[in-house]
């Protein structure tokens, strides 16, 4: 499931707004460039942001897309039958012990020692 850039750019700063925080510029174009499936290197001063340009366009993707799957809901019966068969009807993941696994936020986070 794959979300639009310019949502992820809107979601990310309402989850920063909503923490009384504006987003800078190198922060959106982060957040852009995660959403478009880019990766980069961000550098910046000691408290400028670069935690919140760094995970919060993973963090707002996988909020939308919950919130897509949301949308998505399938009857009741359609789902037994779908987790009967091993998936969860949406194509996020497999049912295993009652609860969808493989959907949600999935990040590799590297920094220096």
């Amino acid at each position: 499931m794959s979300v639009d850039a310019d949502a992820v750019v809107a979601e990310a700063g309402a989850l920063m707004r909503a923490r009384g925080m504006e987003s800078a510029e190198f922060q959106e174009a982060a957040w852009r460039a995660y959403a478009g499936g880019g990766s980069g290197l961000v550098h910046a001063p000691t408290g400028t942001g670069k935690t919140m340009a760094a995970w919060l366009g993973a963090v707002a993707e996988g909020k939308l897309e919950s919130l897509k799957a949301g949308e998505l809901e399938i009857g009741k019966a359609e789902k037994q039958k779908n987790r009967k068969a091993g998936n969860d009807g949406l194509g996020t993941g497999k049912v295993g012990r009652g609860r969808v696994v493989g959907v949600g936020v999935r990040a590799l986070w590297v920094t220096p020692l």
